[in-house]
């Protein structure tokens, strides 16, 4: 797939403005499908018994053990943010329901394939074309910030709710798959004529704040489920 030609939006009425997602469908989707859910283990945090590696940081999996509720999202496409919505109801819904405290529940999203990009920096939207649907038109603008981070004033305390940064603040988890990372990076360096090693290190450093890398979206999906986490597609 091209960058100028982006997947069609949901045919549901968007929240927010629906963005064009990459065109790198053909560079993001090694990950695979979507996932069967898995057993969930006794113990959180089992990896205790089992060293990891120092390459993966691996303390959000102890961050579950102290929720009752626990659910990750499979978040492969960024289709206008569905993801944060998701995340945002949930632990609105289970508060209204069951009194709980953000404490009470812990939310996982986990973004691979084509929902990469929501877990990239503002640095790296400005400086490469992730968003580059408008290039044609000189009438409109690509995106330069990551429209899924920071509230905005234009925006009402709802909507800015089910924005990242907020979302983080409430303690929601953020997974960002290192193979369909690799893979957007590759493909800005080719955009920028950059040498891809380098951009690939670069955009490893620049996740949104309190991100995690891990090694694949599968990864991340099933070690979520293995702690106990309930499964389901962000959209």
């Amino acid at each position: 797939m091209s960058f100028d030609s982006p997947p069609s939006p949901s045919p549901r009425q968007p929240r927010r403005r629906f963005l064009g997602q990459l065109g790198l469908a053909a560079a993001t989707l090694t990950t695979g499908g979507a996932i069967a859910p898995a057993f969930a283990e006794a113990d959180p945090n089992r990896d205790l018994a089992h060293p990891t590696s120092s390459d993966w940081d691996m303390s959000w999996v102890a961050k579950l053990s102290s929720a009752t509720y626990k659910v990750a999202f499979d978040s492969t496409t960024m289709d206008d943010g569905m993801a944060g919505d998701r995340a945002a109801m949930m632990l609105d819904q289970y508060h209204e329901v069951y009194g709980t405290t953000d404490a009470d529940i812990r939310v996982v999203l986990v973004m691979r394939q084509l929902g990469t990009a929501m877990g990239i920096n503002d640095a790296m939207w400005e400086r490469y074309p992730i968003d580059d649907r408008n290039k044609n038109d000189s009438t409109k603008t690509p995106a330069q910030r990551n429209p899924y981070w920071a509230s905005r004033p234009d925006r009402s305390p709802q909507e800015n709710s089910s924005q990242l940064e907020p979302l983080t603040k409430r303690g929601v988890i953020v997974l960002v798959c290192n193979v369909a990372l690799t893979n957007v990076a590759r493909a800005m360096a080719r955009a920028t004529d950059k040498n891809a090693d380098e951009v690939v290190a670069e955009f490893r450093k620049n996740l949104i704040p309190g991100a995690t890398l891990v090694p694949s979206g599968v990864f991340g999906m099933v070690r979520a489920q293995n702690a106990g986490c309930a499964y389901m597609r962000a959209s």
